[in-house]
């Protein structure tokens, strides 16, 4: 009796036991993309996914979640490819459960790659009256970022795509206001730093430049989505800056080098200032007493494309821009 005793107790013990551990473990919600919930995301992970899609074997609910990468609600091949790419380090080692769509991370600074930039139209109007914000500042720290977003219509992810954000300490305002409350604003480029492009800009720490700007807010957002076709997952890039470049280093960043402003020349057209009896460019500074590094092509100046004007003289005539916007030219020069 005592031993029938024992082993029924023996047996409420281990059946306890076991439900301990099962309510511990379904408690624990399992890791997106650790299907097999082992703690780690592996090949094993990608297979158990395609065996659900083939019908093979079936899927608890946690491991369903857990499957369902991209969050479109589906369980299919797409998620097993990103699962193997984030094994095959293609993508970060985790993938973000709040917004899986959407793939953003650091990479290293390359070196400088020679780039080709064809068919740049620069439109004056268009410029100056969907520019948010225009400010110098000198540039604190730069850094490189890759980005890649799910497209439901090819169900794939595309990218990735070269990023900058450029961390600079405010100087001074030219126009609107700053959507920061500190002495310091993230500036998103749309491209890498390390690409170089011929008569361009180059981008530096410690050097000041004059930035035009979109500020990255709600309006920015839904104007993406426009012009984003079917089925992409639109970056919401205010996660990451606070504004953007608006346009390239060309004809968005002017750098202040010995008091001196190097602009692109377009912005102060010869024809639109010679009706109105003005001639900014009867201003420059001689190419000769403006030597930097920041040109990628260092005859820049002398060509024309670029035009230096001392600081006082350059903030008289930008701010001039946004007396009149709509009556600024608008034929664009293929640069």
């Amino acid at each position: 009796m005592k031993k029938i005793i024992l082993t029924a107790i023996g047996l409420i013990l281990a059946l306890c036991a076991v439900m301990f551990f099962a309510f511990s473990g379904s408690a624990k919600e399992q890791m997106l993309g650790d299907v097999s919930g082992d703690g780690e995301i592996s090949a094993d992970d990608a297979r158990l996914v395609l065996r659900y899609v083939a019908k093979l074997q079936d899927l608890t609910e946690e491991q369903k979640k857990a499957a369902d990468v991209d969050n479109d609600g589906v369980i299919d091949a797409a998620d097993a490819r990103l699962i193997l790419r984030v094994v095959a380090k293609l993508d970060s080692g985790e993938i973000d459960k709040n917004d899986g769509n959407v793939i953003w991370k650091e990479v290293p600074i390359g070196p400088e790659l020679t780039a080709m930039a064809c068919g740049l139209e620069f439109d004056l109007r268009e410029k100056i009256m969907e520019s948010d914000y225009v400010f110098s500042g000198e540039i604190v720290s730069i850094k490189e970022f890759e980005h890649s977003y799910w497209n439901s219509v090819y169900k794939e992810m595309i990218g990735p795509f070269q990023r900058t954000v450029i961390e600079v300490k405010l100087n001074k305002e030219y126009h609107g206001k700053s959507p920061v409350q500190g002495d310091t604003i993230k500036l998103l480029v749309t491209y890498s730093s390390s690409w170089i492009f011929q008569n361009d800009i180059r981008f530096k720490e410690g050097y000041e430049y004059v930035f035009v700007t979109k500020i990255l807010d709600e309006k920015y957002y839904e104007d993406s989505k426009k012009s984003h076709p079917p089925g992409d997952t639109v970056v919401n890039f205010n996660e990451y800056a606070e504004v953007v470049l608006n346009g390239g280093g060309w004809d968005a960043l002017s750098p202040i080098v010995d008091g001196n402003v190097i602009v692109y020349h377009e912005y102060f057209e010869e024809e639109y200032y010679y009706q109105r009896g003005e001639n900014p460019k009867s201003k420059t500074v001689s190419p000769e007493s403006v030597r930097t590094e920041l040109l990628t092509t260092p005859e820049s100046l002398e060509m024309g494309y670029f035009i230096a004007l001392k600081l006082d003289d350059f903030e008289k005539e930008f701010l001039k821009l946004y007396e009149n916007p709509e009556k600024l030219p608008t034929k664009k020069s293929i640069s």
